[in-house]
């Protein structure tokens, strides 16, 4: 996904910034993505709850699929179908 795609996908801007932690964090890994709620909140200074609804909230977009794994979460990015187009007014 060319990295402009992202502001075409209708995600609030604590979706975004949870996205694109996600993003950053798993570009770092060779593994699964596994970073707990509790330092999700902590780098992208939200509340624990916030980032629970919208992580589920991304995966109903279907950005993210999230996965356990020996209790915790790993998430996986999903191909992006068809990005959003805005209408320029």
């Amino acid at each position: 996904m060319d990295m402009n795609d992202l502001f075409t996908l209708g995600l609030d801007p604590f979706e975004f910034m949870i996205y694109m932690f996600l993003i950053q964090f798993g570009s770092k890994r060779d593994c699964g993505i596994f970073p707990s709620i509790r330092k999700i909140a902590a780098v992208c200074n939200m509340n624990k709850n916030t980032v629970e609804r919208k992580i589920k909230s991304l995966e109903e977009k279907q950005l993210i699929k999230v996965h356990k794994y020996q209790n915790k979460n790993c998430y996986e990015f999903l191909p992006v179908a068809q990005p959003l187009v805005l209408q320029e007014s």
